[in-house]
């Protein structure tokens, strides 16, 4: 099964944190991630049998993910292949929300999807599936992603969920240099439950599962500015730096504590987090 989890406006350093898998036939053509050579902006996979990919990121800050909606009856051959709604995304100009209702007018054409938009503000999902049929706008939250609706709880959905919650509780900022405890949530090593052996399979994924409002082996983080010089900008001289040090050990302790308060909003929020995934 694919699986997409993610934390939308919930880690106080990182505005999105996102680990996807991504279940497909190993005999299904595929190029790594990379930076393509004909949009050098996008840095994703790529289906070489259909051209698309399931999860991107541009240099401007878009990302864009797909899963497949399990409907075998329903599948037909003759539909366009999904992945060129990522690919479609990552290239054009389309703000998520506009683009998400653009696809809504199209999505007949297509088999079952789940479609993730967003840029670096807000955060759209959207199914052809769902039975309202309409694009939502996705809160401050943890999600979890299969191949039903969004938050269907099937039980890997919910345990990896949990499971994104104590990594996220962990997080203070050092793993943005290794994100192997992100990736480590989507190792598996159990065959994945059938259909006729989950009573909620078959009759949870046809239901419009809302998301919660409160809450390849690969990890995209969306990250807010680095504090880096910026090029063309004047380098300030080593009197002017030792002048304002006294200020500048100040302000750097008020950060200290702003971060560390903000870190403490994060772990009540998860403690919520923590309390609904038991329910």
């Amino acid at each position: 099964m694919c699986l997409i989890l993610f934390a939308h406006k919930v880690h106080p350093d990182f505005p999105l944190v996102l680990a996807a898998n991504r279940d497909e036939s190993y005999a299904r053509p595929t190029q790594a991630a990379s930076f393509w050579r004909d949009y050098p902006q996008i840095y994703a996979g790529r289906d070489l049998e259909m051209g698309g990919t399931w999860l991107g990121i541009a240099r401007n800050g878009r990302l864009a993910a797909i899963t497949n909606f399990r409907d075998a009856n329903a599948a037909k051959t003759s539909q366009r292949t999904r992945g060129e709604l990522v690919s479609n995304f990552l290239r054009g100009s389309q703000g998520p929300a506009e683009f998400a209702n653009r696809v809504k007018r199209d999505g007949h054409n297509y088999n079952g999807f789940n479609l993730l938009t967003s840029d670096l503000h807000d955060l759209w999902w959207y199914s052809n599936r769902s039975k309202t049929r309409q694009p939502q706008k996705l809160k401050p939250g943890l999600y979890g992603l299969s191949n039903a609706l969004l938050d269907t709880p099937w039980p890997k959905v919910r345990s990896r969920v949990g499971a994104l919650c104590e990594v996220l509780a962990a997080d203070r900022g050092q793993l943005a240099s290794s994100p192997e405890p992100y990736l480590q949530l989507l190792a598996e090593d159990r065959q994945a439950i059938q259909r006729d052996e989950d009573p909620q399979a078959g009759e949870m994924g046809q239901q419009a599962a809302q998301p919660r409002h409160q809450h390849q082996r690969g990890c995209e983080r969306k990250q807010r500015g680095t504090g880096m010089h910026q090029p063309g900008a004047a380098m300030p001289s080593h009197e002017t730096v030792d002048q304002h040090r006294p200020a500048e050990i100040g302000h750097a302790e008020q950060q200290a504590d702003t971060a560390e308060a903000r870190h403490g909003q994060l772990e009540m929020f998860l403690e919520h987090e923590r309390a609904h995934l038991l329910q």
